[in-house]
């Protein structure tokens, strides 16, 4: 079974005026995290810009949040578009002390199947740690499909979970659970618009932004305590501003930055994904958006 379960937030890497990784705002936005009740955190994956950062600073980022995170479970995204680079990420993860790693398929649309199973098996040999397969077409375009996901963990003992982000969620997510049972842990990601699909389908987790997390653990908590309609308001609440930035990966990102900014987590909002540097008009929504659904006080 997944040694991961509940929410997930999946961390922004904050930079300064300089561009490089701001170490204090990813060490407070950890204590953030903590704080508002997360059962672990993802780090380095999609909405962290993994795919923008050296293989060095993945590793520093790595490295702070596991010194950061007194204990909390950390999952590491290690997608690259070699599989030699996701090798040595997966284990040099699993030697800093993550507890899974994360991996979505290369951002190559001619490989194969046949070649999407070659880099898997490479990426679970390079590494002892629990490997969780990612499926995210809308931000790879590169879509694997249930059924290879399901043939992976059946021939590779590692994969103990996967982040279905394919659509429709709930169709795969039900498929997946009723081949493997509890086997393999499905998660749920998108931000978190999918979140009572994520719940009622039976699935572990969730891999949120990090903006939320307070709310999103909230309704997770009451689901599991058996009061479904007090995760469902949590959600409804919240929802219309997990919909305006789930629009692309670059208002994830971004919105995310903007909302930890004004909460006064992180110091910069800059990103290297260029869709995520904001305009003022869209960052002003956002903050409105925040506001209204009770995420940010009244200014």
């Amino acid at each position: 079974m997944s040694a991961l379960s509940g929410i997930i937030p999946a961390l922004i890497t904050p930079f300064d005026t300089d561009n490089n990784v701001d170490g204090p705002s990813l060490r407070r936005l950890v204590a953030w995290q903590i704080a508002a009740g997360a059962d672990g955190l993802l780090v380095n994956g999609l909405a962290g810009e993994g795919i923008y950062l050296s293989l060095a600073e993945r590793e520093r980022v790595t490295e702070i949040v596991v010194g950061a995170a007194d204990g909390l479970p950390i999952l590491v995204g290690c997608t690259a578009d070699t599989t030699e680079n996701a090798c040595y990420l997966a284990r040099g993860a699993a030697e800093r002390g993550a507890a899974a790693v994360m991996v979505a398929p290369p951002r190559q649309p001619t490989w194969s199947q046949e070649q999407f199973r070659v880099h898997y098996r490479a990426v679970a040999a390079a590494s002892d740690c629990e490997l969780m397969v990612q499926d995210a077409p809308f931000a790879i375009g590169v879509e694997l499909g249930v059924e290879l996901v399901l043939e992976l963990a059946a021939e590779l003992d590692t994969i103990r979970s996967y982040k279905s982000e394919a659509l429709p969620y709930w169709e795969n997510a039900t498929r997946a659970r009723a081949v493997t049972g509890d086997r393999l842990g499905v998660f749920g990601g998108h931000g978190g618009v999918y979140l009572m699909d994520v719940l009622d389908a039976g699935s572990v987790g969730l891999i949120p932004g990090a903006d939320v997390t307070a709310t999103l653990v909230h309704a997770w908590n009451a689901y599991q305590a058996g009061d479904r309609t007090s995760a469902n308001d949590a959600y409804l609440r919240v929802l219309p501003l997990l919909v305006f930035q789930a629009q692309s990966l670059g208002l994830l990102i971004g919105g995310a930055k903007t909302l930890l900014q004004a909460h006064g987590v992180i110091q910069e909002t800059h990103s290297r994904h260029v869709d995520a540097n904001l305009s003022e008009t869209t960052r002003q929504r956002m903050l409105w958006q925040a506001r209204a659904v009770g995420e940010l006080p009244e200014s």
